[in-house]
């Protein structure tokens, strides 16, 4: 049953709409490369099977967790340090969380903040952090690893124990902007180290919630 909803939910391409609040030529402007952008993420980037994705985990748990972080290591290379080591310009990343991985104030329907519950290859994540190289290379492997997409409508039939012995699992707590936290907050915690913890460098968490509206009988 789940299957069919999921199959006639998602069988038509995502058609998005890029509308522009004021009739000004600079915001049609900003319309038109949002419209651009919006579909070189289709084609290129496979926006639409993330979003996929978020739809079949929301039917199968009730709800999705889409993260889309920027990624400063990704994209093209423009320079490169003093060291030699190129500089990307980033890109978005899109990652499809289930609730497992998602802890939250379920009663809370404003400002809410989020700890996502993460994995990560090690020696890159070390090369991010080469300061906590140590800490970050004999962080504790995950007991049991996320579902993966294809296991949400039959989770029972493949082995649920992590089989790379470099991914490691680590957190990030993101807090908004509020009156007892203006400037918000974003810690990344690895294993038992603090990796950062700063003020919000987003202008609203990057988390979206898909949810399930209607249980099926």
């Amino acid at each position: 049953l789940l299957e069919r909803i999921y199959s006639l939910c998602t069988q038509a391409k995502l058609n998005w709409q890029i509308r522009a609040r004021n009739t000004d030529s600079k915001s049609q402007i900003q319309a038109d490369f949002g419209k651009g952008l919006l579909e070189f993420y289709q084609d290129e980037k496979g926006l639409d099977k993330f979003a996929k994705q978020s739809v079949l985990s929301s039917l199968v748990m009730f709800e999705s967790f889409i993260h889309l972080p920027w990624d400063p290591t990704k994209g093209e290379s423009i320079t490169v340090d003093e060291n030699g080591k190129p500089i990307q310009a980033g890109d978005q990343d899109i990652q499809i969380l289930t609730p497992f991985s998602v802890a939250r104030p379920i009663n809370q329907t404003t400002n809410p903040y989020y700890i996502l519950e993460l994995k990560g290859n090690k020696y890159d994540l070390a090369a991010l952090y080469p300061q906590f190289e140590q800490e970050i290379i004999n962080a504790p492997q995950p007991e049991m690893s996320e579902l993966k997409n294809e296991q949400l409508v039959t989770p029972y039939n493949s082995t649920m124990h992590n089989e790379d012995d470099d991914v490691i699992q680590y957190h990030l707590f993101y807090h908004p902007r509020t009156p007892a936290l203006p400037q918000g907050r974003e810690t990344l915690i690895i294993g038992d180290t603090v990796i950062y913890d700063k003020p919000l460098t987003y202008q609203k968490i990057p988390v979206v919630i898909s949810r399930r509206k209607e249980e099926i009988s």
